[in-house]
């Protein structure tokens, strides 16, 4: 396997994996592909994790764990040039797929930012973005042999992209639609809403973290409610009528007023924007590689008494009442206990799902973080 999760933390699944590629991919495909052909050639199963284990950017835990650790430092790929000869965008489009008929275009990897609680900056590497003319090239491509109506740009932070201008006026011109994978507030342009409003889309998706400014600086998100007004009230006059906030409860330093505070923003929202809102609320995760991966997670019981408070404060808001969404409590235990699972955790989980035990095993967080450190 590979994906996302190898570079936070491939232990979680090594314990049910033959090999996990740690982070990008496309670098070690060719030994990956050698060795398998060598394996369907009847090489057997412990030659092939032979092979496999000569590579540091490849988990073999049948060769590499003993005794539930780490027996040699491995290596988590963060530095693939992506104006290589790799793939720029997604395979295929259908209505049968999660994304329809959605062109996926990569942008970017990586992150210049430093929020406490995000795994991009230290997990995935330093940014790295496609050049234009290497976007525009694959775009030019795939155009000329199928009808694209939508494009997905995919990047950690869709204004961080230096030639995210171009690549819109590319796309419009091209009669494409426009959505961004992630959008953050103080680099929300007026062209990126116009696009997203010319694609027909009328609501958008943004992060405060938190109601209040000096938590909200803490976590890396360095904006004001006033710049949070002025973006969401240029949305409005651009056809864009709905958004949606994501908030995190249980932040390290949070104030019983930093939660109040996320009322009144949304009171001030409403009041001077005339935007709908959804909130999904969610409980802060401390995850591994992250500035904030030693903090506490708050608990059922905090988080309980977090989620009546704000209940009760958003009623208070008779216009246009925001819409909530609340994570579920065990789901968020769920996802704590996961992000912190080594090999013996991950062995077990396997055995309890064979047998048919529905609970989770615990994590062991001082351990796993210890063996997360063999990965450079």
């Amino acid at each position: 396997m590979g994906g996302a999760l190898s570079y936070i933390n491939p232990l979680t699944v090594s314990g049910v994996c033959d090999f996990i590629i740690l982070g990008d991919g496309m670098e070690v495909m060719d030994h990956v592909i050698e060795s398998l052909r060598a394996y369907e050639g009847g090489c057997g199963r412990n030659e092939l994790w032979r092979r496999l284990s000569e590579n540091p950017c490849i988990l073999v835990p049948p060769v590499d764990i003993k005794d539930g650790k780490l027996v040699r430092d491995l290596k988590i790929g963060r530095s693939l040039d992506l104006n290589g000869p790799y793939p720029v965008h997604s395979a295929w489009m259908t209505e049968r797929g999660a994304f329809g008929r959605t062109l996926l275009l990569e942008l970017q990897r990586g992150c210049a930012r430093s929020c406490s609680y995000c795994t991009l900056p230290q997990c995935f590497g330093k940014m790295r973005w496609r050049k234009f003319e290497v976007i525009e090239e694959a775009l030019e491509k795939i155009t000329a042999r199928f009808d694209v109506p939508q494009a997905g740009l995919v990047t950690p932070e869709a204004g961080d992209y230096p030639f995210l201008p171009q690549l819109v006026d590319r796309l419009i011109e091209k009669k494409i639609g426009v959505s961004f994978a992630s959008l953050r507030l103080d680099r929300l342009s007026e062209q990126m809403i116009t696009a997203l409003a010319g694609s027909g889309r009328h609501s958008i998706t943004v992060a405060p973290e938190t109601g209040g400014e000096a938590l909200r600086f803490g976590c890396g998100k360095k904006f004001t409610d006033d710049l949070i007004l002025e973006k969401l009230a240029m949305a409005k006059n651009l056809g864009i009528d709905r958004v949606k906030l994501y908030f995190m409860i249980g932040l390290p330093g949070e104030s019983e007023e930093d939660v109040a505070a996320m009322t009144g923003l949304c009171r001030r929202i409403i009041a001077e924007t005339g935007q709908s809102l959804t909130l999904s609320i969610n409980p802060f995760i401390p995850k591994p590689g992250t500035p904030w991966k030693d903090e506490i997670f708050c608990g059922k019981h905090t988080i309980r008494q977090k989620y009546e408070k704000i209940k009760k404060d958003m009623r208070t808001i008779v216009k246009k009442t925001p819409q909530l969404r609340l994570t579920g409590i065990k789901e968020a235990e769920t996802e704590f206990n996961l992000a912190w699972y080594g090999y013996n955790e991950s062995r077990k989980l396997a055995e309890y799902i064979e047998s048919g035990i529905t609970k989770l095993p615990e994590s062991d967080r001082e351990r796993t973080r210890t063996e997360l450190g063999r990965f450079m």
